[in-house]
């Protein structure tokens, strides 16, 4: 009766191995599958990169370069200041309501490919 239970202590040892081996199977698996979603959503995930670029760079050239040439336009063709200035408002708040509605379409867009991304690879986690 007593050796009986010295071999459990290596039975029980061998039984965390195969947990272990288990588990890092699935992991791997879980992995594989990642990396083969990620290959499979790459072209949609760079146009999502570009479009959030572009945007970014659209802002960012407007506020930088073409408003103030607009204003410098304005101030060569001697346009009264105070005209002017209400026109420049009016322009800077109407773009920056442009910039943040196709921020908000881009952002649902990605949150969409998002959900696709990851209902995706819950089914794959399904088969392991």
């Amino acid at each position: 009766m007593e050796s009986k239970k010295v071999f459990d202590i290596f039975r029980d040892d061998d039984d965390k191995k195969t947990v272990k081996v288990n588990s890092l199977d699935s992991l791997m698996k879980y992995q594989r599958h990642h990396m083969e979603l990620l290959k499979n959503y790459k072209e949609q995930i760079a146009f999502l990169e570009k479009l959030l670029s572009d945007c970014r760079n659209e802002r960012k050239n407007f506020f930088t370069k073409e408003l103030p040439a607009i204003s410098k336009k304005l101030d060569e063709d001697h346009i009264d200041k105070s005209i002017k200035t209400e026109w420049l408002v009016q322009l800077e708040r109407d773009m920056r309501r442009s910039f943040d509605e196709s921020d908000k379409l881009i952002s649902a867009f990605a949150v969409q490919k998002a959900n696709e991304f990851r209902e995706s690879m819950e089914e794959k986690l399904k088969e392991l």
